[in-house]
């Protein structure tokens, strides 16, 4: 689906000019072919765009800038937040953004400027630079509520590992989070250097630029650099706390055995004991007593108390 998007704005020199927002979402073959025509794109770059690929990227053209950029988004059907792409192409009066699905960042702020004339003036008004920055903003402003997510489900794990629940259903929550914190260090792994890039190579860029666009961009990194840093803190967190439940669940498990183990020395010698009378001999002591039976069921429990005594005293029962 392609949506397109039209603003006028006012240069230095007072002469008009115009940007163009085209935004496709899920982009079909007769898609890809027109704005092939329209823009005069690289074929190469736009089966980039096309295809899904690994990781954040930025390559300059003659003619425009194009922008590979893995964004985190939560689906919220799974619970699992997943790696998309965005692609952007930006020119001297155009703006291109490619992207699947209609919950991307991008698609929530073309939407809304879009009903807006005011914000479409914010916007689009400032020249392609300063659109491209606004949206980039959006993306980096969109993870945030992801993080504070995680950061809430690892409280909550936090409480749940350390009032002894190592349930089955608390090593699937672990899982599913440490998931997630991957996911999401995938996604924004290239960022600040791929912002990083484009203020190196910002005298070449094929689109006028605002004089405070080193400044903006600047803060894009240091945003940027924040949330890697916030998925760093996670990261540490959801492995202390796995190390954490898995040491609990040992420590449980070798409390159990430790248990199991002492009752089983302590029937030992009952054990012995009955299987020594359940022969089939005939000089065995007590047999033909009339009280063989109690004696030797008094014996095995003399025994076996005493042993019980003695694992007692050395605390091997706690």
């Amino acid at each position: 689906m392609v949506q397109s998007i039209y603003m006028s704005y006012q240069k230095i020199k007072k002469t008009t000019k115009t940007i163009q927002w085209v935004d496709i979402v899920n982009p079909t073959i007769e898609e890809r072919e027109q704005i092939l025509k329209e823009f005069d794109f690289y074929r190469d770059d736009i089966i980039d765009a096309v295809r899904q690929t690994a990781r954040s990227k930025m390559t300059l053209r003659t003619n425009y800038l194009f922008l590979e950029l893995m964004v985190p988004m939560y689906n919220g059907d799974t619970g699992f937040i997943e790696v998309e792409e965005i692609d952007f192409l930006v020119g001297k009066n155009f703006l291109v953004t490619l992207h699947h699905g209609n919950h991307s960042p991008v698609s929530q702020t073309y939407d809304t400027i879009n009903g807006d004339a005011k914000l479409k003036n914010e916007v689009l008004g400032k020249g392609a630079a300063y659109a491209l920055y606004s949206l980039l903003d959006d993306v980096l402003e969109s993870t945030y509520p992801m993080i504070d997510h995680l950061n809430e489900d690892l409280e909550l794990l936090k409480r749940k590992i350390f009032l002894n629940d190592n349930s089955k259903e608390t090593v699937k929550q672990i899982l599913t989070i440490r998931r997630n914190i991957t996911e999401m260090r995938k996604a924004m792994r290239g960022h600040a250097s791929v912002l990083e890039h484009f203020l190196k190579r910002k005298k070449h860029l094929p689109f006028s630029q605002s004089t405070d666009i080193e400044k903006m961009f600047e803060e894009l990194i240091d945003e940027a650099t924040e949330i890697w840093e916030s998925l760093e803190t996670e990261k540490e967190m959801i492995e202390a706390l796995e190390d954490a439940n898995e040491s609990l669940i040992a420590h449980r498990l070798n409390t159990t055995m430790k248990t199991l183990t002492s009752f089983s020395v302590i029937l030992l010698p009952a054990g012995v004991m009955a299987s020594m009378w359940g022969m089939n001999l005939t000089e065995l002591p007590f047999a033909g007593n009339p009280l063989d039976f109690w004696i030797v069921l008094g014996t095995m429990g003399l025994v076996s108390f005493t042993l019980f005594l003695f694992f007692w005293v050395k605390q091997w029962l706690k």
